[in-house]
């Protein structure tokens, strides 16, 4: 997935933001983050270690409900 920049959300919003749009923007940039930490910890482990379970608690250390 591909998550827009700042300036490319505002374009495909057409200016006009609402709280609902910032939110959303939000959710995406922090799910990416997230997901690129699980997968450098999938990388640096190189299957020396079981990361399952770590993986998918990365995922989950910011619940994105507390984007409001």
């Amino acid at each position: 997935m591909s998550v827009p920049t700042a300036k490319e959300f505002l374009k495909e919003k057409g200016h006009h933001l609402t709280t609902a749009d910032m939110i959303e923007f939000t959710k995406m940039h922090v799910q990416e983050a997230l997901k690129a930490e699980q997968q450098r910890i999938r990388i640096k482990s190189k299957g020396f270690v079981d990361t399952t379970e770590e993986e998918k608690e990365i995922l989950n250390v910011y619940p994105l409900s507390n984007i409001k």
